[in-house]
């Protein structure tokens, strides 16, 4: 499927607004990752919770990116049910003739964590999350972001000479 010039300059618009959008929630997370640190009792299980959602907000957020590019360059996303991680798996890979890899192959495996954590959440009350797994994802959420960020800029450039 060859995405005309229209398609190609608004899949880069919701790519750029995905990106303001990542950015509002990584402040969240910050801001949440250093008020769980300092944080204890009962207050600790409500942020936990907290953070373990946003984290779930993160993961879908980048996996709505990857839809996106999915739809308009490849024909779509997988469609078999273990979708999810062919998606994220297939943006870590160039296809020939059709794009360049989406994301490095090292992003693939920082974000397949992020993917597993998702879920996790998906799968248990919020009352269950492990804090001592949540925090290692929390505190490497803003290294994330600005790999993933820096992956999507450089895409966005192909995108852009495509569209040409």
């Amino acid at each position: 499927m060859k995405a005309d010039r229209e398609q190609l300059l608004t899949l880069i618009a919701e790519i750029n607004d995905e990106l303001t959008n990542l950015s509002v929630l990584g402040a969240a997370i910050i801001e949440i990752t250093a008020e769980l640190e300092k944080s204890g009792g009962k207050k600790k299980d409500y942020l936990v919770e907290s953070a373990a959602l946003k984290l779930h907000n993160l993961y879908s957020l980048l996996e709505r990116i990857f839809e996106k590019l999915a739809s308009e360059i490849n024909g779509g996303p997988p469609t078999s049910p273990d979708w999810h991680i062919r998606l994220l798996r297939s943006m870590s890979l160039e296809v020939e003739g059709v794009r360049p890899a989406v994301i490095e192959e090292k992003n693939y495996r920082i974000l397949l964590k992020y993917l597993k954590f998702r879920h996790v959440v998906r799968s248990i009350y919020g009352f269950e999350i492990d804090p001592e797994r949540l925090m290692p994802l929390l505190k490497e959420t803003p290294y994330l972001i600005s790999i993933f960020t820096r992956d999507i800029r450089e895409f966005i450039k192909f995108l852009k000479a495509m569209a040409e």
